[in-house]
């Protein structure tokens, strides 16, 4: 009997401990993600600033970085098990639409046909890219530098550029220095500022003791 009372307070002390470091696990988990949320909130606001303040310029280096992916995609594609068809010649047509999207940047018009080929042209390559992986064998670090860098920049780039479209007049793009003109909240920052002004209304604030 003194056995049998041993063996369930050993059973009741281990699960009691398994309980414990789950939920350890948990809250470290959701922790990291809660960090990961606020560390990339942070990165958008400044991106969403850096393209608002100085449009010129990221207009430059979006067209720049476009032509090296394009390359990029064409010796990938060339070189590499991926091969041209589907996967890198719907890739290139995409970035083709991507680059014609830019001319007038940041001006974006949601019912262009260039802004609908585009997104068609994302969707698409997307899609092919995804099912070549699932069907093919790529070690893990070579798919997501794929999916980085020859499918997700480029649109990652023109949705932080939507929040420099609504409030930029063209009288002033057409004679603007680097700086981009004078900077003007909408969209994306517009939303990440109101957020902050939120979150600064909740937060304790520091009080002087003068």
């Amino acid at each position: 009997l003194i056995y049998l009372q041993l063996l369930l307070i050993n059973a009741r002390m281990a699960v009691a401990s398994s309980l414990v470091l789950v939920s350890l696990s948990w809250i470290g988990f959701l922790l990291l993600v809660a960090f990961g949320i606020l560390c990339l909130a942070a990165g958008l606001f400044y991106l969403a600033e850096v393209v608002e303040e100085y449009t010129v310029l990221t207009q430059l280096v979006l067209r720049r970085s476009l032509y090296a992916i394009l390359g990029m995609i064409l010796v990938v594609g060339v070189f590499s098990p991926i091969g041209v068809w589907p996967v890198t010649a719907v890739g290139l047509v995409a970035h083709l639409f991507y680059l014609s999207l830019i001319k007038k940047f940041p001006y974006f018009n949601l019912m262009s046909p260039q802004f609908i080929l585009s997104a068609i042209g994302l969707v698409t390559h997307h899609y092919l890219t995804f099912s070549h992986f699932s069907d093919v064998y790529y070690p893990f670090d070579q798919i997501v530098a794929y999916f980085a860098v020859c499918v997700w920049a480029t649109p990652f780039v023109l949705f932080i550029s939507l929040s420099a479209n609504e409030y930029t007049l063209p009288s002033v793009s057409e004679s603007q220095d680097f700086r981009g003109g004078p900077k003007r909240g909408g969209g994306l920052l517009a939303a990440m500022t109101f957020a902050k002004e939120k979150m600064t209304g909740i937060l304790p604030h520091k009080f002087s003791m003068e």
